[in-house]
Order: structure tokens, then C-alpha cells, then sequence
């Protein structure tokens, strides 16, 4: 983020009655507990709260859902791109992109 940071922690793991992947995200700025539920496509993950938590408001009222896409990215070690949807999925729209380098 260009006029921020956010510090988040994550546990992804896999619900055992559905077989989707689980991410649970704790948010230290916000105070806020994210549960994303979603699949993996070849080395590609892609999670959203749409269906598995509340949707973040606003102050004027707007709720925000978010979709977590995780892949590989041949300029770094991988790349997570955040998208956010405020009309319940029909559109989503970028909210930030992150590009992760392995330490040498």
C-alpha cells in the first residue's frame, strides 16, 4: 500500500466436511476476524468472504465483501491480489496487489 500498512495474520487450513480451503485473518488495525473459504487450482488458491463472514460497512453504510487470489508469479515468488465486490459478487473490483520475494 502506497499510504499504509496493514498487519495481518493468517491460519489456512482445509474444513474436513466440505473439502474447501479455509483462511482465518486477523487483522491488528481494523480489530477484525476474516474467514475466507475457497479452492485451489493447480499452484492458484482463490478465497473470498462473500459467503462465510460478515460484510466490512462503511461509514456511509456500503458493505464490502473481498476475494483473496494467491499465485504463482514468474518476476517474484508469488503474488496475492485483494479485489473487493460491493454488490454481493456480480463485480469485483482491485483493492491491492502484493508481490512476495523468497530471502536469499
Amino acid at each position: 500500500m502506497e499510504s499504509g500498512s496493514i498487519t495481518m495474520r493468517s491460519t489456512l487450513g482445509v474444513d474436513g466436511r466440505t473439502n474447501e480451503l479455509r483462511l482465518i485473518a486477523l487483522d491488528k488495525e481494523y480489530s477484525t476476524m476474516d474467514v475466507y473459504a475457497g479452492t485451489a487450482t493447480g499452484r492458484t488458491l482463490v478465497l473470498s468472504n462473500l459467503k462465510t463472514d460478515v460484510a466490512f460497512k462503511s461509514a456511509d453504510g456500503t458493505q464490502f465483501s473481498f476475494r483473496l487470489t494467491l499465485e504463482p508469479c514468474k518476476s517474484c515468488h508469488h503474488q496475492l491480489t485483494v479485489e473487493y465486490t460491493n454488490d454481493n459478487g456480480q463485480t469485483w473490483k482491485r483493492f491491492s496487489r502484493q508481490e512476495y520475494f523468497l530471502k536469499k
